[in-house]
This record gives C-alpha cells, structure tokens and sequence, in this order.
C-alpha cells in the first residue's frame, strides 16, 4: 500500500531541472532508500514533499490527501517529518529541550493556557516531557538530556535530530544521509536503530551515499540521475542493474556482490 506518491513531480531552479516528470510511490511500512550521483535531485526531492521547495508541477500525495505545495508546518502536522543532511540543532538549548520544541506541534493547549500557565498547560507540558523522554530513550541518548546538544558528539547529534523527527509522531520520516560523517560502529548502530523505526509501524525513506547500509537494510531503492527516475527494485536487482552500475555504482558494485 502506498502511503507518499509524486505524480508526473517537476522542479526548475532557472534553466536547471532539479526533478523532471517524476513518479514514484513508497510503500507503507517499508524502508525505501533514495540514491543517486550529487545532483541527482535527492533532496529537492525532499524538500517538495516537506514544503521546503514549491514543485513546478505535478503533484504530491500523503495518502489520498494532497499536500502539494503545502508550507513545511502543515505538512508536518499531517505525518511527515524530516532530519537535514546538515545537523541543525539548537544550539543553546539542551537535548532534550531540542525535542521539546519540535512537540509543541502536538500540544493541545491554548493561548491564554500559555499566558495563564493554568493546570491545563502543566499537563500537556509533562505528557509532552515524558512522550519526549520516550523517544530519547528508543534512540539510546535519554543520558544525554541535559547536555547541551551541539557539546556531544556528532554521532549522538545525529540521534538526536532523528529522535526530534519522531517526537512529532509522523506516519513518515525522511532521512537525508543520516550516516554521512559517522564512523563505522556507528553507523553499524545506526542501521539497526533505522530498523527499529520501521518494526515500530514507521515508515523510513533515506536518502543515503553508505551502499553497505542501503544495501542491508532497504525493502525498496530508488536511483535518481538528473532528477529522473532510471531504476526501482529490490536492493539486489538495483545492485545487478547494468545502467545503475554505469550510472553510479561503477567500482563500489565489486564490494555488492
């Protein structure tokens, strides 16, 4: 069952064409991973399913709701959440003050409730701790939370922007190269936690340069070139696929088979 579709999705930077005429649909539950040369269109292609980037055609699909062009807080609140290639966490903030901020989507107060700090707005505000407190503790950083986020290290801050992106408790989370920069025992972890995501009923789709861990963990991979889709299957047809080999994998398919 399909749960994200583009349908015939473009995007024009001036002459450039980032995405052209591009269909593509993610299954519910799965783990999809998109790839692709630098350039290839995966990102803008995240940014106009988040609303980062307004398509200039086609349309996008949650379900049977149609989000396209919608502003990034809207999509959000209908089941998507995202994590950055760059880390962007607050910086004067603590870990768990970062997640906090994101759940202020989910809170189910009012203004003058913030403006009166009555008994209402205390009880959403220690739901809100104790459901952020749950996620930090799923990714293994509940240690952390009173650190200062950007103190710790890079690969603890990378679990921290993925635990923010579920604290909005999206149907769908997209991760744009979740293991860039991460050494190898992290990125081992890693991949089992990606996992977990998807056994908990989440769907997950990457964007990621790591083929070990596309290879491994993937249901479904998507191989962009130009902004055009050239190749969809399971990770082993995409990993024996004649263009996607000339295209992209060149000499890494030796370690694939």
């Amino acid at each position: 069952m399909s749960i994200i579709r583009t349908v015939n999705l473009e995007k024009n930077f001036g002459g450039l064409k980032a995405l052209s005429n591009l269909n593509l649909s993610i299954n519910k539950g799965s783990i999809t991973s998109i790839i692709g040369p630098n350039g290839a269109g995966k990102t803008t292609l995240f940014n106009c399913i988040t609303g980062f980037n307004k398509p200039n055609g086609g349309d996008i699909f949650l379900g049977n709701l149609k989000i396209t062009g919608q502003p990034p807080h809207l999509i959000a609140r209908s089941g998507i959440a995202r994590t950055f290639q760059n880390i962007r966490l607050l910086s004067d903030m603590t870990v768990l003050q970062n997640i906090m901020v994101s759940r202020h989507i989910n809170l189910k107060y009012g203004f003058f409730d913030c403006i009166f700090r009555n008994k209402h707005f205390f009880l959403q505000e220690d739901i809100s701790t104790q459901k952020a407190m749950k996620f930090l503790d799923f990714m293994g950083i509940s240690e952390y939370c009173h650190h200062l986020a950007t103190s710790l290290p890079y690969g603890i801050q990378k679990r921290v922007e993925i635990a923010r992106a579920l604290s909005l408790e999206p149907e769908v989370i997209l991760l744009d190269e979740p293991s860039a920069g991460m050494i190898h025992a992290e990125t081992m972890s890693l991949m089992s936690q990606i996992q977990k995501i998807r056994d908990i009923g989440k769907t997950v789709v990457l964007i990621e340069h790591d083929m070990n861990l596309v290879m491994s963990i993937s249901d479904w991979v998507i191989v962009l070139n130009y902004g055009v889709m050239i190749a969809e299957g399971t990770p082993n047809e995409i990993k024996n696929n004649r263009q996607v080999i000339e295209t992209y994998l060149g000499f890494a398919h030796e370690h694939l088979a």
